[in-house]
């Protein structure tokens, strides 16, 4: 009877293992689905991905995807209308919006309530911008009329029909005195004909007008200087005029591209000197405005961009369309910086508000969202980022990264807003490595020369320098701040004192060391060889605990739990092992990752570990059962660096310089807060 009640209890148990096996699995199949939909620009999907993995279950890497599915700061929920364009007014207080219902909407930019209301359109309104005074807004619609309503009263000022005979767009001059319209019209002699506009925007007198090519005119423009006035549209074409002359029109094309080229939007440069084109090609163009030649061309979209808008400083071009993520662009170099989501549907228009601080967007899913426009700037002020960092660091407050800077100098960033606080002189050749003090306020760094220096992070002063027989690209402080440890590429490992900064221990080693590190308790610390050697000290003693031949090749990098209770150790044959610190037994051998891994870590709670690696990927494994709970895949170079914050909310990860993306837990809209 026995045997038979232990056979039940061990099929039982292991019914219940496979069950919760493989709802295990479902959760990381969840997690690598949304994750993917992400990179595919299928935000929706992930976000039905995420909201199906089971609830127990989820964790930092469910977090961090929910977070990074909705990037927006706020949104308005369409439910009555469907909205079309909308723009922020120029003193920033209100948001006006036009619907396919023919109504107009403002809202409060600041609570997102609706304020008013204005009705008199029989159709869809397909455009309705704010005055320079904010004191009138003019609108377009499919009755083929333009309005100019009095934002007070609610009452039209005037009404003028267009001609127009469908899709239309309007545009009013930066002194208010001009507005701009853009249309079509069927004329029976020639078929479909673009017709372009001037009114006078007191009265509504037609002051000019011309017709531009043979198919739709759907996005008209002012420059910023109001020297200039623009149309584009589904003839492949964006014509631009001088408003004081009229004459031309200057045309730039998408004539030499193969696939489809109907033109959705485009901008004027904040200096009215380039224009971006949005293509239904998904191929973004920018045009020298006086040459007309192409200075570049943006390629990422895998589907047409309907919208697109230069930041205030035009450093940065923000687009989108049907792929519904916003796109970030540089506009110098045309590399993409950052996607971010939030939309579920097509994106029809995007605008900046005039102080340039937030943009907002307008989408097919029905809903109006605004962003922070400095998202996706974080950490590329010209005047501390490298080419290449290797050199980085967090703060154990969260507050401070520290990274290489230019010139071989350091760079100290709010790590909040990734903003440039200081950039100081470091040593003479490229740094290799920092790190922080356990009080934030110093930091220590090293590189191929024979010094180690360490600097006060607030003045940029050098606090101690320490000279060594070798260069170095590894050291650390211990947890109580009282030392310091380097290796030296003479075989050799330097401990010093560093409030007196005297040398308090020299310790040959057999090879060259590659990494050290103290555990967190402090009285131990680890050296690795390139021989594949590990050794772990006593800290008071510096008398060889024990050597472990960990590998028979280099060792990059070595992690402690925050327990203390595992040492792992990333090796040049792309493996990570984990050894029990309790008798320095191997305990696992990860393996994923196709390159060598440079760096590791874990997370301060001990959930999750983390490790990056030359395979230009980062992976997030979950220690209960060691297995990869996510890749991330958003690197083009070597990851070097990945950090845990001290809060266990955000991951930072550095790929040598070419991308510092902070992965977050917490939804953007509540960090900003």
């Amino acid at each position: 009877m026995k045997k038979i009640i232990l056979a039940v209890i061990l099929l039982l148990s292991q019914f219940v293992y496979s069950q919760s096996d493989s709802k295990y699995q479902s959760y990381i199949a969840h997690i690598a689905a949304a994750n993917s939909s992400l990179r595919l620009n299928e935000t929706a999907d992930a976000k039905r991905w995420l909201e199906n993995a089971p609830k127990d279950l989820r964790g930092w890497e469910w977090n961090m995807l929910n977070s990074r599915s909705d990037m927006s700061l706020v949104k308005i929920d369409c439910k009555d209308f469907t909205p079309t364009k909308t723009y922020f007014s120029n003193n920033g207080k209100y948001l006006i919006a036009g619907s396919a219902e023919g109504n107009i909407y403002v809202f409060d930019s600041s609570t997102m309530q609706e304020v008013k209301k204005l009705e008199g359109h029989s159709s869809s309104v397909y455009a309705t911008k704010f005055f320079p005074d904010d004191k009138f807004i003019v609108s377009c619609s499919r009755d083929t009329t333009i309005k100019v309503w009095d934002i007070e009263t609610g009452k039209v000022k005037w009404s003028a029909k267009t001609g127009g005979h469908g899709l239309a767009d309007v545009d009013i001059s930066p002194d208010g005195k001009t507005i701009l319209f853009a249309s079509w019209q069927f004329q029976k002699e020639k078929g479909v004909v673009g017709i372009v506009s001037l009114l006078e925007s007191e009265t509504g007198k037609q002051l000019w007008n011309t017709e531009f090519g043979n198919k739709p005119l759907v996005v008209a423009r002012f420059s910023p200087d109001g020297k200039y006035f623009g149309v584009g549209g589904w003839g492949w074409r964006v014509a631009v005029w001088n408003l004081a002359q009229k004459d031309g029109p200057k045309v730039f094309h998408y004539d030499d591209v193969a696939s489809y080229s109907a033109v959705d939007d485009f901008a004027f440069s904040h200096d009215s000197k380039q224009i971006a084109v949005a293509s239904k090609s998904s191929v973004i163009r920018l045009f020298d405005l006086n040459t007309g030649k192409i200075e570049r061309e943006l390629h990422g979209h895998t589907r047409p961009v309907l919208a697109l808008v230069y930041s205030k400083d035009g450093s940065r071009i923000f687009s989108s369309g049907s792929d519904a993520p916003i796109f970030i662009w540089s506009a110098e170099t045309g590399q993409l910086m950052n996607k971010v989501f939030g939309h579920t549907d097509k994106v029809v228009s995007i605008a900046l508000n005039k102080e340039g601080d937030k943009y907002v967007t307008t989408s097919s899913d029905k809903t109006i969202r605004v962003w922070d426009a400095e998202y996706g700037n974080a950490f590329m002020d010209k005047a501390g980022k490298a080419e290449t960092v290797f050199a980085f660091d967090l703060s154990s407050n969260d507050k401070l990264l520290a990274t290489t800077g230019q010139n071989n100098s350091i760079s100290i960033w709010d790590f909040n807003n990734g903003k440039l606080l200081k950039n100081f002189t470091g040593l003479d050749g490229f740094m290799n490595f920092v790190r922080f003090h356990p009080n934030n306020k110093l930091l220590a760094g090293g590189n191929w020369g024979k010094i180690i220096k360490i600097w006060n992070v607030e003045t940029g002063e050098v606090y101690k320098t320490f000279e060594m027989g070798g260069g170095n690209s590894s050291l650390d402080f211990s947890p109580d701040g009282k030392q310091l440890i380097a290796y030296s590429t003479e075989k050799t490992i330097f401990v010093w004192d560093v409030e007196s900064g005297s040398l308090i221990k020299k310790i040959r080693l057999e090879a060259r060391p590659y990494f050290v590190k103290f555990n967190n308790k402090g009285d131990l610390f680890a050296s690795a060889e390139n021989s594949g050697v590990l050794k772990l000290w006593n800290a008071k003693t510096f008398e060889l605990v024990t050597k472990i031949e960990a590998h028979n090749g280099q060792i990059l990098c070595l992690a402690f739990s925050p327990d203390d209770k595992i040492l792992a150790v990333s090796l040049y044959n792309a493996k990570i092992k984990l050894f029990n610190t309790s008798d320095y037994s191997l305990m696992k051998e990860l393996s994923g990752h196709a390159q060598y891994p440079y760096s590791i870590n874990y997370s301060k709670d001990g959930k999750r570990f983390v490790s990056g690696s030359a395979d230009n990927t980062v992976r997030i494994w979950d220690t209960k059962t060691w297995e990869t709970s996510i890749v991330l895949s958003d690197f083009t170079n070597v990851v070097y660096s990945t950090i845990f914050s001290n809060d266990g909310t955000r991951l930072v990860v550095n790929s040598t310089g070419k991308e510092i993306i902070v992965y977050d837990t917490v939804s953007y809209a509540e960090r900003k807060k």
